[in-house]
């Protein structure tokens, strides 16, 4: 039998007048076919936060995923998508929670680097400098203010 991914919320309850901690399952499979979870009932003030239960090597694991639902389920379905890998004996897929991506700052530095080891003139580097440092500099929001006052001008010119 495949082992799976549970999802946990751990709920605060008063029992005899004392708060009392447990766990309550979310329901994330129906008759063996994957559903799409939904948040407890009064989660806002009685989930503390989410964990998710699992076996590896023999030993039951419960690891916390967060105090986010959201943030709980794309835990759940990264580990679910982890586990599939490795029972097909397949490398595991890097997950955006490990920062091995570039950043922008990170590859415009390296591309400066190699390209002043690439003998190139002075003034073709300082071209390419200045290029890359637009384009970092250059973020979603101005590009959309710069079409957006384009777009007006157009219109004001009667084009």
């Amino acid at each position: 039998m495949k082992t799976k991914v549970t999802l946990l919320a751990r709920v605060k309850e008063i029992r005899e007048g004392k708060p009392f901690f447990g766990f309550e399952r979310v329901e994330t499979y129906k008759k063996g076919k994957p559903v799409v979870p939904k948040e407890p009932k009064d989660a806002e003030t009685r989930v503390t936060s989410y964990y998710l239960r699992f076996t590896e090597g023999g030993k039951r694991i419960t690891k916390p995923a967060g105090s986010n639902f959201s943030d709980a389920v794309v835990a759940l379905r990264n580990k679910e998508v982890e586990r599939e890998y490795t029972v097909r004996g397949l490398d595991v897929p890097n997950t955006p929670d490990n920062d091995s991506r570039l950043t922008i700052a990170d590859a415009t530095a390296q591309f400066t680097r190699n390209q002043t080891a690439l003998d190139k003139s002075p003034a073709t580097l300082y071209g390419y400098k200045k290029a890359v440092e637009q384009f970092r500099h250059l973020g979603f929001p101005q590009r959309k203010r710069y079409r957006e006052s384009s777009a007006e001008k157009g219109m004001a010119e009667g084009g």
